[in-house]
This record gives C-alpha cells, structure tokens and sequence, in this order.
C-alpha cells in the first residue's frame, strides 16, 4: 500500500449539527482531486488512497455526512443528497479549490454526477 503524505485534517461544519471530516494528501502544488465514497454509511478508507501518485496529485478525502469520522455519526436528519451536494461545495470553497477533478466509486460516482 502507498503511504499518503497528509497535509491537513480536520472538521468543517456544513450545517447546524454536521460537520464533515476531510483529509488533504499528496503534493500541495499537485493537481487537485477529490474523492467521493461509496455508501451511503462508509466513509473513505487508507485502502482507497492506492488509486493516486501523491508526487502529482493533491487528492482531498472526506466523510460524508453521518459517515465514518463526521460528526454526529449515523445522524440522518438534514442528510439528504442536496445537503451532499452542497457539502461538496463547501469543502472545495474552503479550500478556494474552483476547479477539481472528481473519483467516486459506487453511491460516490452518483453524488459526483450530480454535483458535476
């Protein structure tokens, strides 16, 4: 397995009572990515960060609401795929991310769909 060098990690409040747990790894002049989890109800895992260089790329992680590390975890209320949606653009304003390339995998590639 690759080892990620991490940049950053923390929380971001999306909502009154969510806040969604991110992860920054790579190169932080890389070539920006962001990946999208399978679920609903999983978060991301160390396993799927084997699918990036993070010599080229900057590749951020997040738990979706209710999910893994966010907080509260299992709540769904205020948790519907609007709400996804626009925790994503949460997450990428944070940053001052405007253009990123997007990888989801399984309920992740629907929730990207919809967002792109």
């Amino acid at each position: 397995m690759k080892i990620a060098y991490q940049i950053q990690k923390g929380h971001l409040r999306v909502s009154e009572i969510h806040e969604i747990y991110y992860e920054v790894c790579g190169n932080i002049n890389g070539e920006p990515y962001l990946f999208v989890h399978g679920g609903p109800g999983a978060g991301f895992s160390e396993d799927d960060k084997r699918f990036f260089d993070f010599k080229k790329h900057k590749v951020i992680f997040f738990d979706q609401r209710g999910a893994s590390k966010s907080k509260p975890f299992g709540c769904i209320e205020n948790n519907t795929t609007q709400d996804l949606v626009e925790d994503i653009n949460k997450l990428l304003n944070h940053f001052s991310i405007q253009k990123i390339n997007i990888f989801g995998g399984s309920w992740g590639t629907t929730l990207s769909l919809i967002f792109a």
